[in-house]
């Protein structure tokens, strides 16, 4: 009986250390840790911090550095929502006496007799250029020499008094 169960425990210890020829990673299984990693390095998994050890972890400069990211983008959106609440309705036409007085010149200057998909420049300036006809001895003529003269006629007129 002793003879039996010596050859019983002998066949289990065989069996236990069989190692299939097909597979490497039993030979990584049955090494110990120092053959496998002879440095000693391992990797291992740890369970999540939370926010508070996430934070902890982090040096002063990533800490100041996402304090800064936070405040421009706050100051971002700010701006943003700023500009859609100031420009976002509709844009507003101003009646003021000065923005009438130089619409009314831009309508003055226009020659509506021309159709602008023909010639663009005539229907532009041809009003302009049929109440502001060229002066004798001049071979150019545009709106800043028309006001040249026209403040020449004013100083002449206040010097002369």
């Amino acid at each position: 009986m002793e003879a039996l169960r010596e050859s019983v425990v002998h066949l289990a210890l065989q069996m236990s250390t069989y190692k299939r020829a097909t597979f490497d990673e039993d030979d990584l299984i049955d090494s110990t840790v120092d053959e496998v990693y002879p440095e000693g390095h391992q990797m291992n998994f740890r369970k999540p911090k939370g926010l508070k050890g996430c934070w902890a972890d982090r040096t002063h400069l990533e800490k100041r550095l996402l304090v800064v990211i936070i405040v421009l983008a706050l100051l971002l959106f700010s701006s943003i929502l700023a500009l859609v609440y100031k420009y976002g309705s509709s844009p507003k036409v101003c009646l003021t006496e000065s923005c009438v007085i130089v619409a009314s010149n831009v309508l003055k200057s226009l020659d509506r007799s021309v159709d602008p998909c023909h010639n663009f420049y005539n229907y532009a300036c041809g009003g302009w250029i049929k109440a502001n006809p060229l002066p004798d001895g001049k071979s150019r003529w545009g709106t800043f020499n028309n006001l040249w003269d026209h403040n020449q006629a004013i100083m002449k007129h206040l010097l002369g008094k």
